[in-house]
């Protein structure tokens, strides 16, 4: 794999996080929440790469469900 494709995994790794946790219209649950909540200790990214990531079109890559289960499991490892 070259790195683009490995950055193109990860950003549809972040979006599939966001996917499990923002609730559109819920304070508790915005994007900046996921982010300070989840994302920033799973991914390492700060709060513009993550917002750019969310805004990527990363459509053309296949689903593969095993990135959004993967990252279910790692934040649950790193929230207990």
């Amino acid at each position: 794999m070259s790195n683009k494709e490995n950055l193109l995994l990860r950003i549809k790794a972040v979006q599939a996080l966001d996917q499990l946790y923002y609730q559109k219209g819920e304070h508790l649950y915005s994007h900046r929440r996921v982010w300070r909540n989840h994302a920033r200790r799973i991914f390492g990214i700060n709060y513009t790469t993550y917002a750019s990531y969310l805004r990527r079109d990363v459509s053309h890559l296949p689903d593969q469900p095993e990135v959004a289960e993967t990252v279910r499991r790692l934040d649950e490892i790193l929230n207990k």
